[in-house]
């Protein structure tokens, strides 16, 4: 499955990370990290730490790994806080669908195959 949210497949880094060559994951920095911070706010996931200059700060800091475990948790995925294939197939999916965050709904992103 290619990715098919445009900032994710626009993005050299983030291919190679849903591919986990290698996975995103903390102490990494730049414009992959911002855009994985920007696509989890935009899902639901307010990162005020990594926003506090009003846009994503690109480091993949504790705040971020919890974000990401947090949204692995909520979609049935192994839960690490580490942005890798798995991760970036559900986030790309619930991206292009326009699908939101919802407390009381769980997107399930189990079936997803990524090939």
């Amino acid at each position: 499955m290619a990715l098919r949210y445009l900032p994710f497949r626009s993005d050299e880094r983030i291919v190679k990370a849903a591919q986990n060559l290698p996975p995103m994951k903390q102490r990494e920095r730049g414009n992959a990290v911002g855009i994985l911070q920007q696509a989890l706010i935009d899902y639901g996931y307010p990162m005020p730490k990594s926003t506090g200059s009003g846009s994503p700060d690109g480091i993949y800091g504790r705040e971020t790994a919890d974000k990401v475990a947090y949204f692995q948790g909520q979609n049935n995925l192994g839960i690490d806080g580490i942005a890798g294939r798995n991760s970036f197939a559900c986030l790309d999916l619930m991206m292009t669908t326009g699908e939101k965050a919802q407390p009381s709904k769980k997107v399930r992103c189990i079936s997803v195959a990524w090939q």
